[in-house]
């Protein structure tokens, strides 16, 4: 397949002496080789097999440079972590390994900031005050939710996976009464997510970001789509990319 030809040329064009340059830069560029869509690919390829991280390592051992082979490692952990088919016990084993048998105190540091990023997110702490333009203009804040339970969902127009599980949110919200949705577009054109929005008749708050909002970090956005649920005091419970009716079922009792 051509992306198993993309991704070996992209690592092998990386020089090898990884010491001359910043990790960050090496770190960036191993991130855009191994994207959502080539892992996935992965994942198709690997899980008949040796399962997907299985699979992977292996694949990190051809990489002759042990400074690249330890970045590319976290590198993977940062843009798996999260999916369901992603093994995420298993990723957290692999990146505290990186981080135990690090080259350098730079990787180290790395491997256990990108884990702590990921899993320990923001769950547990009082969500934030988020106040954003719905697609007729108005702004409507977070705020106004507080007495009920509240799903902040993240997404995108471009994004297939969350319109496919937009449409599951009409029913959900019928079922619990004690539950409000709140989902940000991260798009980069907000006359494009009006029309968008319009034309699907989404009748519950939906908001534009933008795509370089500063929300995105605050999130730990990793993938779209993304979701959090908030509590009726306004505290992070829990967060997933996949299992939002799973996420809800556990915090929210049905009506």
């Amino acid at each position: 397949m051509m992306w198993k030809i993309f991704i070996i040329l992209m690592i092998f064009s990386i020089p090898l002496n990884a010491h001359a340059q910043p990790v960050d830069h090496y770190f960036d560029s191993l991130k855009s080789v191994y994207n959502s869509e080539a892992l996935f690919d992965k994942f198709q390829s690997y899980k008949k097999r040796e399962g997907l991280i299985s699979g992977l390592k292996n694949e990190l051992k051809a990489i002759p440079d042990d400074t690249i082979r330890q970045i590319a490692a976290i590198a993977i952990f940062h843009n798996l972590y999260g999916y369901k088919w992603g093994e995420s016990e298993a990723l957290v084993e692999w990146v505290n390994a990186v981080a135990e048998n690090s080259l350098n105190e730079t990787i180290k540091n790395l491997a256990m900031d990108t884990k702590a990023y990921f899993v320990e997110g923001i769950t547990g702490q009082q969500l934030i005050q988020i106040s954003l333009p719905d697609h007729l203009g108005d702004t409507i804040s977070t705020g106004q939710f507080k007495g009920k339970y509240l799903v902040i969902d993240l997404w995108a127009t471009w994004c297939g996976p969350c319109v496919q599980e937009m449409k599951k949110i009409p029913d959900i919200r019928k079922k619990y009464n004690n539950l409000e949705f709140y989902s940000i577009s991260f798009d980069d054109d907000y006359g494009k997510m009006q029309k968008f929005v319009k034309k699907k008749g989404y009748d519950w708050p939906v908001v534009f970001a933008g795509k370089d909002h500063p929300l995105w970090k605050y999130f730990r956005v990793s993938a779209l789509p993304n979701y959090f649920i908030v509590d009726t005091d306004g505290k992070i419970l829990a967060t997933t990319i996949h299992e939002m009716e799973a996420m809800i079922s556990r915090h929210v009792a049905g009506t």
